[in-house]
């Protein structure tokens, strides 16, 4: 069998050289890479693969930290570039002039990995602050907790693996509901919803608990997912929400869980933006395969290059100032935005700070070593291409808003009018474009006025369950 992607990754730090090699396919092919380094620069050179279309350069400072991209779509065997702290570790991919071919939303791996009682989990609700009086705390059913493994792609369409959680109620014989829910914003990679460990799944736990089949994505880059993580970019969070679905519809089947026609989709922060760009993805590339009853977006960052954009520029202070790098890694990485991710932090954060977006380091870790107004993150260069709004910065950030479009299933909007971390302007924005088509139910709901984006999640998330229920 002829390779489809080659993939033939060399280490290379300074001193002394570790080769490693990973391949799609069968057919295996010699790749030798060498560096030659003078004047700060460094030639870098390999031999051709035949059957080659191009090939990709990716760096990084240590060995724990995601792969970053240096240089992409390279048809010759050679690169030359500046040496700095970034670039320790070199691999190169060579990708085949034929597509390769994907089957997204492979059930690879399927474990039961715990599970979580109606008691323990009831306890929880009640200890939680903020909930209202009415409230709908019940939560009837014990729930199993799953891991699944998935064929996906990345962000560049190149075949991948992912993980998901499964939370499936126990002792119920009848047709469940099916519900997606999508976390919020984490920055370790270890800490998602397919670990049965991590808080991060409260929320689809209590969906399942309540009576639906749940799948919570783990999302690209976290998880068993080893890339960097495509904080906010819309494209590929979808694709890999859509992929998770598909493989917990095969897993249903093996498991003999028989699943109902609906499908709901909530999410909170991040979790609410994946769910907003789930549904586009849904409704314009897989009508006929799924059907979405209605989501729920819960504070999501759906208006980036207005809303968060404007919140940039106006220079006051971050609530949690790790997210702008965040968001800058990955649009650097994956987008052509002309700049780098050291090109857009100023003075020794450029090297300081890349470095600990490698999947093991807390947002408060970060935030400690970062300063708290925008100005003092970004570079002179970062703030000129974000006033731009021909830059090709401000136009990445225009092709991941989330918000215009028209949604067929119902969906309603729930964000804290004291949310000092996703302005609720993301929200305003989201609801007043929808509200341009007459046939569209929407409405934006504040469970809590006094309540900041932390605090606000979990009334967020049983409000929804609640009116999701209201509505089957």
């Amino acid at each position: 069998m002829k390779h489809n992607h080659s993939l033939r990754a060399f280490l290379l730090p300074f001193l002394g050289l570790t080769c490693a090699s990973l391949l799609w396919g069968q057919e295996k092919a010699e790749l030798h890479l060498n560096i030659s380094q003078a004047g700060g620069k460094a030639q870098l050179t390999w031999n051709s693969i035949p059957d080659t279309s191009h090939y990709t350069l990716q760096a990084k400072p240590i060995l724990d930290q995601a792969w970053m991209e240096v240089a992409g779509k390279l048809v010759e065997s050679s690169f030359i570039l500046d040496l700095d702290e970034a670039h320790q570790f070199f691999r190169v991919l060579a990708h085949s002039a034929e597509s390769p071919s994907i089957e997204r939303g492979r059930l690879v791996s399927a474990e039961k990995v715990g599970e979580v009682s109606s008691l323990s989990l009831g306890f929880i609700l009640l200890l939680l602050p903020g909930l209202p009086p009415e409230a709908d705390r019940s939560v009837p059913y014990n729930v199993d907790l799953y891991k699944l493994t998935y064929e996906t792609i990345d962000p560049f369409g190149a075949p991948t693996f992912a993980s998901a959680g499964v939370a499936l109620p126990q002792g119920l014989d009848e047709p469940l509901p099916i519900a997606s829910y999508q976390h919020p914003t984490v920055l370790q990679r270890t800490n998602v919803p397919s670990n049965p460990d991590s808080a991060e799944n409260l929320g689809g736990v209590f969906m399942a608990a309540g009576g639906f089949f749940t799948v919570m994505p783990d999302y690209l880059g976290l998880g068993d997912s080893e890339i960097l993580h495509p904080f906010i970019l819309a494209k590929p969070t979808a694709t890999a929400s859509v992929d998770a679905l598909r493989a917990a519809k095969l897993f249903a089947e093996n498991q003999a869980v028989t699943t109902t026609e609906e499908l709901f989709l909530l999410g909170y922060s991040e979790g609410g933006y994946a769910t907003m760009s789930l549904h586009r993805e849904i409704e314009s590339l897989h009508p006929e395969e799924f059907k979405v009853t209605a989501s729920v977006p819960m504070a999501g960052p759906y208006d980036l290059s207005s809303t968060v954009r404007a919140e940039i520029l106006s220079n006051q202070p971050l609530a949690q100032p790790y997210q702008l790098p965040y968001l800058i890694a990955a649009l650097t990485q994956y987008q052509d935005v002309e700049l780098t991710f050291a090109d857009m932090l100023r003075g020794e954060l450029a090297t300081a700070i890349p470095p600990l977006f490698n999947g093991m380091v807390s947002g408060a870790e970060i935030n400690a070593q970062l300063p708290s107004l925008p100005f003092e993150i970004l570079s002179d260069v970062a703030i000129e291409a974000l006033e731009d709004t021909s830059h090709p910065l401000y136009l990445a950030l225009q092709e991941n808003d989330v918000y215009a479009w028209q949604p067929n299933g119902r969906m309603r909007l729930y964000h804290c009018e004291s949310d000092k971390v996703v302005s609720v302007g993301n929200s305003r924005t989201a609801l007043e474009y929808f509200q341009q088509f007459p046939n569209i139910e929407v409405e934006l709901i504040d469970p809590g006025v006094e309540l900041d984006h932390e605090a606000c999640a979990i009334p967020s998330i049983v409000a929804a369950r609640q009116w999701i229920n209201s509505i089957r």
